[in-house]
């Protein structure tokens, strides 16, 4: 898929995959703008135990598709769900997305956690202005949703980057971010 077109319906083939025990989501191309959808049938995969997400943060280039057409669902994600790695190297997830995949609800909550997160300036705001540099997406945010999550924690590992475009060596955090991607893909 090129141009991502018809990855919606992807996502939904996944969420009928009643028996999935491990899914793992790699975009290595660009970022992938269906991280909602993907949220959206979390709770039909009873006896996934393992989530992996790399790069399906960012809106379509341009817009904020997601976060108006994709409403979060009213289940949390399956109680079999206990490891979630969740990777990006230029955040953009919404704040309501966050919250939900980390608070345990129900008997949903996660007891591994492993989050590797570069937040940077949006590449195009959706406000239409011309900013390169316009706003990031809080870190405060994400370490706040993490706190519903830190009693049910056994294994816990959080790294998190600044990716500044006037800065030329924040070039070699998303560089390493690649060699990670790439070991992940090689084993």
């Amino acid at each position: 898929l090129p141009d991502m077109n018809g990855l919606h319906l992807v996502v939904k083939a996944i969420g009928d995959l009643r028996y999935l025990e491990g899914l793992w989501l790699l975009s290595i191309r660009d970022h992938c703008p269906y991280l909602p959808d993907v949220c959206a049938v979390l709770p039909n995969l009873k006896n996934l135990r393992f989530l992996s997400i790399y790069n399906w943060t960012c809106p379509f280039r341009g817009t904020d598709r997601f976060t108006k057409d994709v409403p979060l669902p009213d289940k949390p994600p399956p109680a079999s769900l206990k490891a979630l790695q969740l990777r990006d190297s230029y955040l953009y997830i919404p704040p309501s997305h966050l919250p939900w995949l980390f608070r345990p609800q129900d008997d949903y909550s996660l007891t591994t956690l492993d989050l590797q997160i570069t937040f940077a300036p949006q590449r195009r705001p959706v406000d239409g202005s011309n900013d390169e540099n316009g706003p990031r997406t809080n870190p405060d945010q994400v370490l706040l949703a993490i706190m519903p999550l830190l009693p049910s924690l056994s294994e816990l590992a959080v790294r998190l980057f600044y990716f500044d475009p006037t800065n030329p060596n924040s070039a070699a955090i998303l560089d390493a971010h690649d060699r990670d991607l790439q070991t992940l893909l090689t084993h």
